[in-house]
């Protein structure tokens, strides 16, 4: 925001009388708060003696860097690469600078029918109390929806670890490179950036080998 802001201190709540010191600070905000940018002001404070005469004082903001939240861990894993099969998908997270309070969401994005199963809610294993006891999919899409729980919020620096059980595509399919991003309610979202990645490729079962036994039937004589 750009501006000024004022700011009146004193000592108590009662009127001022004549001829009583107070304070007066002025903030000038020299550039805009943004997330990713620079902050910088300066301030000053003016002083009234008894006798009227003011003083000021004007000092500068050291520039400060606004940094935008993030994941510091934000990682996926698959339990099979089988086609057809189904597949435990695990979901790591930490969050780098950005607390969650019940009602924010974190959601993934794998990416447009990469996975046979339905859209509906999935059921969620490993921990069912941070985002209860399932999550949003849409099949379309491939956006897997998990929603902090009630009472449930957590700290920065807090890993979680969630996992749900999807069914593969029937065809090969190569590692998919899905997209995390959070909405935090008390803050800045988290923007969408790409996950690490173990396994999330599908692959057909291949014949590596065969053997045929035929029965030798001989004439008696």
């Amino acid at each position: 925001v750009l501006g000024r802001t004022i700011i009146i201190s004193r000592a108590s709540a009662t009127a001022v009388a004549a001829n009583t010191a107070v304070s007066l600070m002025l903030l000038d905000v020299v550039s805009p708060v943004e997330v990713g940018g620079t902050f910088g002001g300066s301030y000053a404070i003016t002083t009234v003696d008894a006798n009227d005469n003011e003083i000021e004082t004007k000092k500068d903001i050291a520039p400060s860097v606004i940094v935008p939240p993030s994941f510091a861990t934000k990682t996926v894993s698959s339990s099979t690469s089988i086609a057809g099969s189904a597949n435990t998908i695990t979901v790591s997270i930490k969050s780098e600078n950005a607390a969650f309070v019940g009602g924010d969401s974190i959601t993934i994005i794998f990416g447009a029918n990469t996975f046979n199963t339905a859209s509906g809610t999935l059921n969620l294993a490993v921990d069912t109390t941070t985002y209860g006891t399932t999550a949003t999919w849409d099949q379309s899409t491939g956006t897997l929806v998990l929603v902090v729980a009630v009472s449930q919020g957590y700290a920065i620096g807090v890993l979680k670890s969630v996992s749900f059980e999807v069914q593969n595509v029937g065809h090969d399919q190569d590692a998919l490179s899905p997209t995390i991003m959070a909405t935090i309610a008390a803050g800045a979202n988290i923007p969408s950036s790409q996950m690490v990645v173990n396994g999330l490729n599908t692959v057909r079962g291949t014949l590596t080998s065969a053997s045929l036994s035929v029965a030798m039937l001989t004439e008696s004589e």
